[in-house]
């Protein structure tokens, strides 16, 4: 066959090459189709091509050409030549059927609803269940399922077709209709001849509902009709692995390997199964596979981290864990799988940093390690540590002996660590250690009695060290503090702080009660202590803050944690304090070099990072700026729902609906019942002018008094929509006042413009503006708005928001414009000036440069920059007139006669001045 192929290209070859003998239109369309009957799709591409390049104003061999790129998913491509076939007068009735299926194919699912909606009523009849099947699965593509369920519940009752059936399938999805959703599943699946939309529809459904062994059916039977679509390929894979069909699984992933080796999603297919199987070398390759072609992403990164790990790579699974530590769940193998990788590697600080962090929250975890654990443990922060190695065989390799086996058994849930710890106190009470331990977890019980009568004697034992002596005392006051006994409490720490005076327990115990009789002066001494020996203490930097706020010595605050930032360059939590502060003290670009320098300096970063780190951006940088930003969150956090809302927000504001609506899809998945997402999809809805659907969404809802507000907010927007300008005033004016946001301070000042309140629309505008001077939108919105009432103010308004986007060619433009009309002719250059630097071709710039220099007698250069506009743009109207009123300003008043003789039909404003200019030209 190779070679028959071969002989068959060669011959269609030596016709074009043969001027005597080259195939027509029609031979080559019969080749094609020959080609077809014999399997050779590609080469039958080919030929139908050069049938196209023979007589581009052939129909059949683009139809014929759509049709093979349909069958092998190509939707895009099929579409392209359906279009062209219309340009060639092919008729709607033939082309609409092929449309909607290569519309659908190329996901362009909104284009489908409204190439549907607009067939000429004949054509829409004459396929309508067909028609009306791929509107509602499209629908449900785009996530409205209330649509889908009005499109067909409206729809007259259509023939007994597989279309209908396919319909009716999704009715009982947006219905929730779980029996007849499954029985009709079953009947399109046993129709033989049924068409592959319906089977994809069935795949898609039954896999998310987790009915795997009918998705693997309906997808098998889809991929015999078009065996190139990948996303069916892949789900097609998946549902394999769920059914638990490994080997089926096996030789598909290995098939998609073979035909798409640079495809990511293949690529993690193959690690995943791998894993599956246990087969960790191959699905460690895999994964960094997957990782080297589309960059890091969570899933991939934790597949080769974890299979690292199971095949002895200790510094290959700290590798690809670490960036997505902060984000795995409590009790996530891979999280107990990363801190053993910090034990066995010997990363004793960084296990204690990841266990001691804010954002772990399972308190009663701790370490189980030689160093960090005992630390954590003895020092009375095993609440800050995490579950480690639970139930895993490296538990046992981080201590052997008997000690450390109960402290871990402790950890780790089992009571019986308790009963080992006691037998070795029984068998050596000079072990202080386990005496400590004992006391500790009796402690945690509010067994106070029992812990102290293991406390009892400990500092005066001979086996007694410093380190022991301090932490019997500090479990006392322990005791002390949870019996309500404050004298006691106090009495202890002055002890520990007589003996060791640098105990930071007793130091930050006494800077806090100083604290709280608002004396930060003998604060700070305690403050002090503690950072001379721990300039890291988060604790003491948050005491010292206090001392100094008491002290009415704010201006000493930035130059504390700055000093500590230097020293703890490596401590996340310690300069996040600092460019928090230089933030909120007004130093936005300071706090900017700092987050940057942060960026820079570590691997992964906290999600309160990201939060700073895109607000200090959004008000200092620019809006692409503050989008690369909020992607980059995303992506070291794509379950935190906080970005997915600023993505949103950002995406609304900038008009990028298609986007907007992506992510909100994306965190429903995450949250489906989530408020603030749900109000972020009703005001998507009534952006899109989706009207009904957003009462819908917003009807639904129950609000606390939290997102009262923003509920309100939403309704008075629809109701704006609507008209209702009265009803819609009150409930926008309260949203803004809570959240006083560029979108709501536009729409109120749009309310107050419908209901003719323009001053109270200017004055909130103003107000916006100097409690938010970084809003630089509104700025110019009001600068606008000012424009013609008070061009003064105006010009102070456009010149301020210059600072903040200094190459704004709108702002300029109406800059220079006012400038000039306000006969301001040195700014008025300057700023057209401006323009041209940015464009010298644009004859608007041109134009306007030309007038201002002509206002100020620099007719020389006027004139030229008159007359590039005049001849760039064509020779338009106005430019024509400029022109010719600079020529006659230059006395040239013959070339201005022909400048404006040369205008035809123009408007009546137009020839007014036109006459008027020809009369004093004329003389």
């Amino acid at each position: 066959m190779k070679y028959v192929n071969i002989l068959s290209l060669l011959t269609i070859a030596g016709f074009l090459l043969s001027g005597c003998s080259k195939p027509t239109t029609e031979e080559l369309l019969l080749e094609a189709k020959k080609q077809l009957s014999e399997g050779n799709d590609n080469q039958a591409v080919i030929t139908l091509k050069n049938a196209i390049v023979e007589d581009s104003r052939q129909l059949e061999p683009r139809l014929l050409l759509a049709k093979i790129y349909l069958s092998n998913g190509d939707g895009l491509s099929a579409v392209k030549e359906l279009k062209q076939a219309v340009k060639l007068g092919a008729k709607e009735t033939i082309i609409a059927g092929p449309m909607v299926e290569a519309l659908f194919t190329a996901q362009a699912f909104q284009s489908l609803v409204d190439y549907v909606d607009e067939l000429l009523p004949a054509t829409r009849e004459s396929q309508l269940d067909k028609f009306r099947f791929y509107q509602a699965f499209s629908y449900l593509e785009l996530g409205k399922l209330e649509a889908a369920r009005r499109l067909i519940e409206r729809a007259p009752s259509g023939l007994d077709s597989e279309y209908t059936m396919a319909t009716e399938y999704i009715l009982a999805l947006v219905t929730d209709d779980r029996n007849t959703l499954s029985k009709l599943g079953e009947r399109i699946v046993g129709v033989e001849s049924v068409f592959a939309d319906a089977l994809w529809l069935v795949g898609k459904v039954s896999y998310l509902q987790e009915n795997y062994p009918l998705a693997v059916k309906a997808l098998s039977l889809y991929e015999q009709r078009r065996e190139q679509f990948l996303p069916a390929s892949f789900l097609h894979a998946k549902a394999l692995m769920q059914a638990g069909d490994v080997e089926e699984a096996q030789q598909k992933v290995d098939a998609l390997i073979a035909a798409y080796p640079d495809e990511p999603v293949s690529n993690l297919l193959a690690a995943t199964l791998a894993f599956q199987r246990k087969d960790y070398a191959k699905s460690f390759k895999f994964a960094t596979n997957t990782i080297q072609i589309s960059g890091n992403n969570a899933q991939s990164q934790l597949l080769a981290g974890l299979s690292a790990y199971f095949t002895g790579d200790m510094e290959g699974a700290f590798y690809y864990l670490d960036p997505i530590e902060s984000f795995l769940t409590e009790g996530h193998v891979a999280k107990r799988v990363y801190l053993a990788t910090l034990v066995k590697l010997n990363k004793s600080d960084k296990a204690f940093k990841v266990l001691g962090n804010k954002d772990t929250q399972d308190t009663q975890a701790a370490a189980i390690m030689e160093r960090a654990g005992f630390q954590l443990l003895v020092s009375g922060e095993a609440e800050k540590g995490q579950l480690l190695l639970d139930k895993s065989a490296s538990l046992n390799e981080v201590g052997s002996d008997s000690y450390y086996q109960g402290v871990a058994q402790i950890l780790s849930g089992n009571e019986n660590g308790l009963d080992v710890l006691k037998n070795l106190v029984d068998a050596n009470p000079q072990n202080l250690l386990a005496r400590l331990s004992i006391a500790s977890v009796l402690i945690t019980e509010q067994k106070f009695e029992q812990a102290e009568e293991y406390l009892e004697g400990i500092e005066d034992a001979e086996a007694s060290n410093e380190q022991t002596s301090q932490v019997a005392l500090q479990l006392k006051a322990q005791i002390a503090k949870a019996r309500n006994l404050p004298e006691q409490m106090a009495a202890i720490y002055k002890a520990i702080l007589e003996q060791y005076p640098a105990n930071e327990e007793a130091n930050l115990f006494f800077a806090y009660e100083a604290l709280k009789q608002n004396d930060g002066k003998a604060a700070m001494v305690f403050v002090e202590t503690v950072l001379a020996e721990n300039p890291t203490n988060i604790q003491a930097l948050l005491y010292g803050v206090a001392s100094l706020q008491q002290m009415g010595e704010e201006d000493k605050i930035i130059p504390l944690l700055e000093k500590t930032s230097a020293v703890g360059d490596d401590d996340e939590m310690v300069r996040m304090m600092f460019a928090e502060t230089l933030y909120r003290q007004g130093f936005s670009a300071r706090a900017l070099n700092e987050l940057d320098s942060m960026y820079a300096s570590f691997d992964s970063l906290s999600k309160r990072y990201w939060q700073l780190y895109a607000e200090v951006t959004k008000r200092e940088k620019t809006l692409e700026d503050y989008f690369n930003v909020l992607r980059q969150w995303r992506e070291a956090y794509p379950q935190d729902l906080s970005v997915h809302y600023r993505l949103i927000e950002f995406f609304l504001a900038n008009r990028d609906f298609g986007r907007a609506k992506f992510v909100i899809d994306k965190a429903l998945e995450l949250a489906p019942n989530d408020t603030a997402i749900k109000l972020q999809l009703a005001d998507w809805q009534i952006e899109t002018r989706q009207i009904e659907e957003a009462r819908l969404t917003l009807a639904g809802m129950k609000v606390d008094d939290v997102f009262a507000t923003a509920k309100q907010g939403i309704e008075g927007k629809l109701d704006y929509f609507a008209g209702r300008y009265e009803v819609a005033l009150p409930k926008v004016a309260r949203f803004y006042a809570d959240q006083p946001t560029t979108q709501y301070a536009t729409l109120l000042r749009a309310l107050y413009f419908k209901l003719d309140r323009k001053n109270d629309a200017r004055a909130m505008l103003s107000q916006h503006v100097q409690n938010h001077p970084y809003d630089n939108v509104i700025r110019i919105l009001l600068a606008n708005d000012l424009y013609k009432v008070d061009p003064q103010r105006a010009i102070k308004l456009y010149e301020d928001s210059l600072s903040y986007s200094g190459d704004n060619e709108v702002v300029l433009f109406s800059l220079s414009r006012l400038a000039m009309e306000q006969k301001q002719h040195d700014k008025a250059i300057e700023y057209a000036g401006k323009l041209i630097e940015l464009d010298n071709s644009n004859p608007k710039y041109l134009n306007l440069s030309g007038m201002t220099l002509l206002h100020s007698d620099q007719t020389r250069l006027a004139i030229k920059r008159l007359q590039q506009a005049y001849e760039g743009s064509n020779k338009n109207i106005i430019y024509a007139m400029d022109y010719a009123e600079g020529l006659m300003a230059t006395g040239d008043n013959q070339s201005a006669i022909d400048v404006l003789e040369a205008i035809s039909n123009p408007l009546p404003a137009f020839k007014r001045r036109i006459q008027a200019m020809l009369e004093q030209a004329g003389g």
